[in-house]
């Protein structure tokens, strides 16, 4: 069950969860997770829209 915790904590807010026949058929519980999380940068919107507008 400590696999299962680590998922759980290990998770960013933005990735899915992964479905449950998978996560036991890959092994997940074996995943290991870094402490530093990477999001993806978002694009300025503001910027593009007004860029567009001119």
């Amino acid at each position: 069950m400590t696999g299962l915790e680590q998922y759980k904590r290990g998770k960013p807010a933005w990735q899915d969860w992964a479905y449950p026949a998978t996560w036991l058929r890959e092994k997940r519980w074996l995943d290991e997770y870094s402490q530093q999380i990477h999001v993806p940068a978002m694009p300025d919107v503001l910027a593009l829209n007004q860029s567009a507008m001119r």
